[in-house]
């Protein structure tokens, strides 16, 4: 079985006629709460209630998919080889790590492996790079178990520790764990990712299509990997900092934001509350 990460991707797999059944993961882990890792239905409902506060999925229906996707993953990983294909950067390592802990945990002895940076290959190359997948070692899969649980534990600690680690075995992990901690505030209150849209809206106005381009080109940009639609929402939720004038976007670095709760991976900070503030590399409590 090939495990996708998107539809788009799916279909593409479709496309070069890669034998064996695609399954898309068509979620976006890296985004939104993960309440004690997603270990149990609870754990996915409260995140699907989450996410449709900022994004327009209908939550019962977004839980009976992912335990769908989870049930046909779990069936094929007890007969045949399971095959990842995602790139390396926070939004697929976050899809890739969920999966190689759940298959630890649900399929210990599946055979895995993994097609790394195949999101910019033609089609007609999907072939070759199959060809040259490489089976996941268990130093690997230790080390996926790893970025997943700190991602998904409530005490974010973890995540810079990891990174402080031996990653010889997947050095590409450290990427998507920077990425991970820029998404908490700095004693600004500000996260990285707020503060690279406020430089790129420091230039001038402009619509969205435009500022996503732009923030895809930054480092951070390509450390993430998000999508246009996580780049609208993380605007939104900057409120006053933001504004709109008719198509286009203002930067009004000035104005004063509300506290809010929110939830970085497994971790909720909560306003009034003790909290993590980032600092380089390191999470200091607030």
């Amino acid at each position: 079985m090939h495990v996708a990460n998107g539809d788009a991707f799916a279909a593409r797999l479709r496309e070069a006629g890669i034998e064996g059944d695609v399954l898309s993961w068509a979620d976006m882990l890296s985004e939104g709460p993960l309440p004690h890792g997603l270990r149990g239905e609870e754990d996915w409902r409260l995140r699907a209630r989450l996410l449709a506060e900022d994004y327009p999925l209908d939550a019962d229906r977004y839980v009976r998919d992912a335990a769908e996707r989870l049930k046909r993953l779990g069936e094929a990983a007890q007969r045949e080889e399971i095959v990842l294909w995602f790139d390396e950067e926070l939004f697929c390592q976050a899809n890739a790590c969920y999966l190689l802990d759940w298959l630890a945990l649900e399929a210990p002895d599946a055979k895995v492996s993994l097609v790394a940076e195949p999101g910019a290959a033609p089609v007609g190359g999907l072939s070759e790079l199959l060809a040259e997948r490489e089976l996941l070692s268990r130093e690997r899969r230790t080390l996926a178990r790893a970025f997943w649980n700190a991602l998904g534990h409530p005490d974010p600690s973890g995540v810079p520790r990891l990174l402080r680690a031996d990653l010889s075995a997947w050095p590409r992990l450290a990427l998507g764990l920077r990425a991970h901690l820029a998404r908490f505030p700095d004693a600004s209150g500000l996260d990285a990712i707020e503060e690279e849209l406020l430089r790129i809206l420091a230039r001038g106005p402009v619509e969205l299509p435009e500022l996503f381009a732009t923030w895809q080109e930054t480092p951070l940009g390509r450390a993430c990997g998000f999508g246009d639609a996580q780049v609208e929402v993380a605007l939104r939720r900057m409120g006053p900092l933001v504004e709109r004038e008719g198509k286009r976007l203002v930067a009004r670095p000035d104005a004063e934001r509300p506290p809010r709760e929110r939830w970085i991976g497994g971790c909720r900070l909560v306003p009034g509350a003790p909290g993590w503030r980032r600092a380089g590399d390191a999470l200091r409590r607030a």
